[in-house]
């Protein structure tokens, strides 16, 4: 009796709207990364000005999801001061960084913006991994969305190749924007939400019934 009993009360340490958040966050930093992926790889892509407008929404995706994550970690009962605690280091060790490993200031901000995406997933990963409970639901979070970041990342990587060998690369200027990235961003990022939220649903009415 006493262990049905702590299966049934396991799922209150680990909500499924915490669970959500950690993946989206995490999905929409990969998502920061391979935006301007295409748009890197056309020649002369970066003297146009609609490469900053793409660079721009790279990087509210890739805040955005720093956010999220820290946003999970609260829904998951971690601690709010330790949570201030992440954001204050993931905030500081880029200047760190660049103090002990000084780089091109060219590539300052991108140096700038990895440091912090690492801090805040690696510090986050490893606060839940101290939550009760909360590994069943975690390890199969991850699972799934580092499928669906796989699947994101290699359809940039064929939409840059695409674009690089096509006919707007011969004068500098980047192509028409293609709608297959955006919708399979939107479409791998809809099934693995549900996906996630089917799957922690499921597994915890179960011990419940």
């Amino acid at each position: 009796m006493s262990s049905v009993s702590e299966k049934a009360k396991a799922p209150a340490g680990t909500p499924v709207l915490g669970m959500v958040l950690l993946s989206i966050g995490i999905y929409a930093m990969v998502l920061g990364w391979t935006v301007p992926l295409a748009l890197l790889s056309w020649p002369g892509a970066m003297g146009n000005d609609s490469s900053f407008v793409v660079l721009v929404q790279a990087l509210f995706l890739f805040v955005g999801g720093s956010l999220l994550i820290l946003a999970s970690l609260l829904c998951l009962k971690v601690h709010w001061l330790l949570v201030m605690g992440v954001l204050l280091l993931a905030l500081l060790a880029p200047f760190v960084q660049g103090r002990l490993f000084p780089t091109d200031p060219a590539s300052w901000a991108t140096n700038w913006f990895l440091t912090y995406g690492a801090v805040v997933v690696v510090l986050s990963l490893i606060l839940l991994g101290r939550v009760k409970g909360v590994w069943p639901a975690l390890w199969r979070t991850l699972l799934v969305t580092g499928a669906s970041a796989a699947i994101v990342s290699a359809v940039a990587y064929i939409c840059a190749q695409v674009a690089a060998a096509g006919p707007g690369s011969s004068n500098g200027q980047p192509p028409a924007g293609s709608p297959v990235y955006p919708l399979a961003s939107l479409l791998v990022g809809s099934v693995d939400i549900l996906m996630i939220v089917y799957w922690l649903t499921s597994k915890w009415r179960v011990p419940m019934l």
